[in-house]
């Protein structure tokens, strides 16, 4: 292999580190659940089960295998507990949960 040779490869090499780097997003690591008096933050890496009681509605948040979900609710609607991407809301409990890595929000389900 020529010298000239290895230029070119570093480049290449070089340039797809540069776009993995800003492209690829990061793996996702905090679970935010805001209440209307306090914000909660568990690590997406370790199941649990939270229960909550807000605004006279008890839910119970799991967080397993690096996923989000609301596995039961008091509230009329149930669509917190069936919502399984994005933002999870529960109007009636004034409740919102979010994956968020510190950069921007990433799919809850």
């Amino acid at each position: 292999m020529k010298k000239a040779d290895v230029i070119p490869i570093a480049a290449v090499i070089a340039a797809a580190v540069i776009i993995a780097l800003v492209f690829v997003p990061k793996q996702a690591d905090t679970v935010r659940i805001t209440c209307e008096n306090a914000v909660y933050e568990y690590p997406i890496g370790e199941n649990r089960r939270v229960e909550l009681t807000e605004n006279g509605v008890s839910l119970t948040v799991l967080i397993e295998n690096g996923r989000v979900s609301v596995e039961k609710s008091t509230c009329r609607d149930q669509i917190c507990v069936h919502t399984h991407t994005g933002s999870i809301i529960c109007m009636p409990a004034r409740v919102v949960i979010t994956v968020e890595d510190g950069e921007y929000d990433h799919v809850a389900g």
